[in-house]
């Protein structure tokens, strides 16, 4: 399974974002999303400055046609294991895998 966080979204979203064309990619290949993530990407799309902030109502429905699958999430619990777990441990690191 592939998961995108906001960063694939936001970029998916804006032809006029730099990775669009990596990000579309990305898309294209039907990932899931962590529900924050979809959270996030709203949020930011929305309240981009103008020209560049997107109407409400077409942002949910990029989100819904792009992630038909229910969105991703961890349980309360799990969300306290996973922080306790990365610090604990080495750094996480998260990068494009086409680069």
């Amino acid at each position: 399974m592939i998961a995108v966080d906001s960063s694939v979204v936001i970029a998916g979203f804006a032809s006029w974002h730099e990775h669009h064309a990596v990000s579309l990619k990305a898309l294209a290949r039907r990932p899931r999303l962590v529900a924050h993530a979809a959270l996030e990407a709203y949020s930011v799309l929305t309240r981009l400055p103008p020209p560049h902030r997107a109407q409400p109502d077409i942002v949910q429905a990029f989100l819904a046609g792009r992630f038909a699958e229910p969105y991703l999430g961890l349980s309360e619990r799990g969300y306290q294991r996973l922080l306790a777990t990365a610090a604990a441990g080495p750094p996480v690191l998260v990068g494009n895998p086409e680069q």
